[in-house]
């Protein structure tokens, strides 16, 4: 009989809690179902803490985003960005995942890039009511975008309406506790 082979999935999502606490909740039912999860994000950013304190493996790589305006802070990031793929790469090889799964923040678009470039298979998972500038540059690399509400202008075999997910610790949560 085969040996079964351990499932891997990278989840690169950052910058706000907004992309991370979703992301934390997806990781959640994958590795109840035996998936192996790993996360990449920003050092400094509120990724760096909120995943290790949640248990997994965390792999930090620069990448920035992009200032709405032209000047010296958008010629910074578009330098920080241009090696953020590179890094992405690094991470794949060392992970070998199975898949990836961008959730949004700056540093979900390299890791899609980069898991396109490995052939990868890639998701995208968008917890707003509308795709952010990373989900939008991303997903012509995506295989599937999970939405967690319809999109207008988003649909086909594509994208899904799955809801927004909400990790299982914040779902027991006593109320007095929640308003922390």
């Amino acid at each position: 009989m085969a040996e079964k082979r351990e499932l891997r999935c990278v989840i690169a999502a950052g910058g706000t809690a907004g992309h991370v606490l979703p992301a934390l909740a997806v990781a959640e039912e994958l590795q109840s179902r035996g998936v192996r999860v790993s996360f990449a994000g920003s050092p400094d950013r509120v990724e760096a803490r909120l995943v290790p304190e949640a248990g997994y493996e965390f792999d930090a790589f620069r990448s920035s985003g992009f200032p709405r305006q032209a000047g010296v802070a958008l010629v910074r990031a578009l330098v920080t960005a241009a090696g953020a793929p590179a890094a992405c790469l690094r991470i794949l090889r060392r992970r070998r995942p199975n898949v990836v799964l961008g959730a949004g923040g700056y540093v979900s678009g390299p890791m899609v890039l980069a898991a396109a470039l490995q052939r990868t298979p890639a998701a995208l998972l968008e917890a707003d009511a509308h795709l952010g500038l990373a989900n939008r540059l991303a997903a012509p690399f995506a295989k599937r975008v999970f939405l967690a509400t319809p999109v207008t202008g988003r649909y086909g075999a594509k994208y899904r309406v799955t809801g927004r997910p909400v990790p299982q610790r914040s779902q027991a949560a006593p109320s007095a506790e929640a308003r922390r």
